[in-house]
């Protein structure tokens, strides 16, 4: 199918051939489960309810882009120059979307 297809294309787990910084957005509940509240739907046009949010960015659960950014680490992708820093946190002030940001490279 489209998954099979595709994955191959969009491999998260590959590191990209550049260095990386990764900046986690956290502070925000971000939506990371979804279902069906009353039982399946008896169309694909009924809305799916939220099942569980936890600490992200209201995009992508901080759990999530950590995972991602650990194992580019050990991959030897992380090189920003601030990679030997301790996580700093800032209050956002440009946008109500991120509240605080962690510089994760270490």
């Amino acid at each position: 199918g489209v998954y099979r297809r595709t994955s191959r294309l969009v491999d998260v787990w590959r590191p990209p051939p550049v260095p990386v910084l990764c900046v986690v957005g956290v502070g925000r509940p971000t939506h990371s489960s979804f279902g069906y509240c009353d039982e399946w739907p008896k169309n694909m046009d009924e809305e799916p309810c939220v099942v569980r949010a936890e600490d992200g960015d209201e995009t992508v659960p901080a759990r999530s882009a950590e995972t991602v950014c650990e194992h580019w680490q050990r991959a030897k992708r992380c090189l920003s120059p601030l990679s030997t820093a301790h996580a700093t946190a800032f209050k956002g002030r440009a946008t109500d979307c991120v509240e605080i940001l962690r510089l994760h490279c270490r």
